[in-house]
């Protein structure tokens, strides 16, 4: 086996869903990489904000249950209700599926491009956004994954922004490098992208 059970299940739990999606998070990073550099305590799946209604309702259909993620705690996510910002977070159970756990990311968006929560002027292609993982399941692009974790950095953070930065292109290392220069100015890993090569 090549060590990507969690994301594969997640997948098959996501194999109906017909809007964009991803695997995001450090799986995400694995992912891109082709190969699993660490331990992960769950899975997630990134989806567009819009998008939210038909997945929760074949998530429902499914039996999961479905809460979201607040400042002050847990919530039903009651059939029907359209999650707004600030909560981006839901956190999905089923006892009897694999994986028994996973959360959903509500992801922002505008027309073809995907919007960062956190500042709304740092944007990205759709399709950019939400490419096919070199390992089978689809992703959220690395860069973006990496952009989430800027904003405070953790030692695994920062083991896996070492571990996929050789395998970013140019492409990808360029734009990180605006969004972090946009949103997170004066990060430390802005310099380490424009010297990788």
């Amino acid at each position: 086996m090549d060590g990507f059970g969690a994301p594969r299940e997640l997948a098959n739990v996501m194999r109906a869903f017909p809007e964009r999606w991803g695997v995001c998070g450090g799986w995400s990073i694995d992912l891109a990489l082709g190969r699993v550099t660490r331990e992960h305590k769950d899975v997630e799946v990134a989806i567009l904000r819009e998008h939210q209604t038909p997945l929760q309702r074949l998530l429902a259909d499914a039996g999961w249950t479905m809460e979201k993620a607040m400042a002050e705690g847990f919530a039903h996510w009651r059939p029907g209700e359209f999650v707004e910002l600030p909560v981006h977070c839901i956190w999905c159970r089923h006892e009897k599926h694999a994986p028994t756990f996973f959360e959903i990311l509500l992801n922002e968006s505008t027309g073809s491009e995907f919007v960062y929560r956190r500042d709304p002027r740092v944007r990205l292609d759709l399709d950019a956004a939400f490419p096919v993982s070199p390992s089978g399941p689809r992703m959220l692009a690395p860069e973006i994954v990496l952009l989430y974790k800027a904003k405070q950095t953790t030692a695994v953070d920062e083991a896996d922004f070492r571990a996929v930065l050789p395998a970013l292109g140019a492409g990808q290392r360029v734009w990180l490098g605006e969004a972090l220069r946009t949103a997170h100015p004066g990060h430390r890993w802005i310099d380490r992208l424009a010297g990788a090569r």
